[in-house]
């Protein structure tokens, strides 16, 4: 979290967030996603549905709809790519997000197993916060008790 919000951040991301990626699917070009048809996919993409939601911490206003985080949604990252960004899609439920993994699958033919949320070098605590219309404080608020924890020394 950045300490002075006017000035770069020099810190370094101290919090991950990863899920595991539970289903795989390609979508058609007009296809709805997730309750409430709020997402329409806008050419053929392949949706990775996973494991995180807003009973986790997740924050359900960083929700990706027709109307709303279009242009500017929400990023995930593979472990093993830094590079290629994976935006959120759909609404976030009470469990599952969805992600749009086609880049990665096209450049690596295979979808990921894990994708990172929160902790990427480039997309950080700020940049979600300011997606979900909150401040970055209460990202690492959120985070709840069904998140699996692991504390890593460096």
């Amino acid at each position: 979290i950045n300490p002075v919000p006017s000035r770069p951040n020099r810190l370094r991301p101290v919090v991950q967030v990863s899920t595991k990626v539970l289903q795989v699917e390609t979508r058609a070009a007009g296809s709805l996603l997730s309750y409430g048809a709020l997402y329409t996919v806008r050419g053929e993409r392949i949706i990775a549905s996973c494991a995180l939601g807003y009973a986790h911490g997740w924050p359900w206003s960083a929700r990706v709809t027709d109307n709303n985080n279009r242009e500017a949604p929400p990023l995930a990252f593979a472990p093993d790519d830094a590079d290629t960004p994976c935006p959120c899609c759909g609404p976030v439920s009470m469990d599952i997000i969805m992600v749009d993994i086609t880049s990665y699958v096209k450049k690596h033919n295979r979808a990921p197993s894990h994708l990172l949320l929160l902790g990427h070098p480039t997309y950080r605590a700020e940049q979600l916060a300011r997606a979900a219309g909150i401040i970055e404080y209460e990202i690492l608020t959120r985070l709840g008790s069904q998140l699996s924890k692991c504390y890593v020394s460096r």
